[in-house]
Parts: C-alpha cells; structure tokens; sequence
C-alpha cells in the first residue's frame, strides 16, 4: 500500500486516478480510523489495492482527508541514489516525494513501513 499525502486544493501533478468500480469513498478524515475504512474499501472492490491512496489537505494546520483511491504515481523527478532492487513502488514513492506540493508518502509492504520525504526513504518498522 502507498498512502501519498499532500496539501493543496488540487490533487498533486504526477498522479492520475485509475477508473475503479465501485470507487472508494473521499472526503472521509484520515484519522485513527484509516485502518477499518481501508479494509471496507477493498473488500467492497479488492482493484482498489493496486494503487496509491491520495490524502490532501488544502492548506497547512488543516486535517488531511482522502482525496482519492488507486491512483498511479508517474513523478517527473528520478532519485539519483535511489537503492537497487526496491522495486517500481518503492521507486515511484520515493521519486513522488520530491515533488512539491507533497508532504509525505509512506510504503507498507509486508512487514516494512518506509516514510519517503523529500527525496529520502526512513524505515519506521521491519520484521524480518
């Protein structure tokens, strides 16, 4: 899962919904409740999985809300130092945190959760 959180009234550059059936639902805070709202939306429709969750906010100091469910990340900016054989999510959410009206965007796979800012990748938690 990548969650890409942003502020701005428009949805990030670089990121473009993929057409889903039933879509999820937006404008719903991302909270402590994210977790039990994430698994709804994928039971009602499991597509929903391939893809990022867009969290935005219009201006700093406001609440984040989703925006957005199963969007690709295609960021202009390659990450020179980026590691090998991370894969194209890793990848693109490392590349999508240097873009500009991006906050954060965090990976979970597995048992690894990265936080990429900035052009960086932080890993929060491993269990290998």
């Amino acid at each position: 899962m990548i969650v890409c959180f942003f502020t701005g009234v428009d949805l990030p550059s670089h990121c473009a919904p993929m057409a889903r059936q039933p879509a999820g639902d937006t404008g719903i805070a991302f909270d402590s409740g994210f977790p039990a709202v994430f698994r709804k939306t994928i039971k009602r429709n499991p597509a929903i999985h391939d893809g990022a969750v867009m969290v935005g906010r219009d201006r700093i100091g406001e609440a984040y809300k989703i925006a957005g469910w199963s969007f690709r990340l295609f960021p202009e900016n390659g990450v020179a130092s980026a590691p090998a054989n991370r894969g194209s999510a890793f990848n693109s959410a490392l590349a999508m945190s240097w873009t500009s009206t991006i906050d954060a965007v965090y990976w979970i796979s597995g048992r690894s959760i990265y936080r990429f800012c900035g052009g960086r990748a932080f890993e929060l938690a491993s269990e290998r």
